[in-house]
C-alpha cells in the first residue's frame, strides 16, 4: 500500500510540474484550459488536444520538445 501511495504522489507532482512548465512556457501560443478556452492562435492546437498524440507516444514529444520547432519559446 506504501508504495501505491508513493506511486500516486510521484504522479502528482510530475503533473504539478508539468503544469507549471505549461504556465511559463505554453500559454503563450496554447490553450491549456478546459475545452472551450479558445486558442491563442488560429493553427495552433491546445495541449487538450495533443494530449492523446503525446499519450501514444511519449517519446518522440519528449525528444520534440527538448528540441522545439522555430516558433517556440
Amino acid at each position: 500500500m506504501a508504495a501505491a501511495a508513493a506511486a500516486r504522489a510521484d504522479v502528482y507532482a510530475a503533473t504539478k510540474a508539468g503544469e507549471r512548465l505549461a504556465e511559463q512556457h505554453c500559454v503563450v501560443c496554447h490553450a491549456t484550459g478546459s475545452a472551450k478556452e479558445a486558442p491563442r492562435h488560429d493553427r495552433t492546437p491546445s495541449l487538450r488536444e495533443l494530449a492523446p498524440a503525446i499519450e501514444a507516444d511519449r517519446e518522440r514529444y519528449r525528444l520534440f520538445l527538448t528540441n522545439p520547432h522555430r516558433e517556440m519559446t
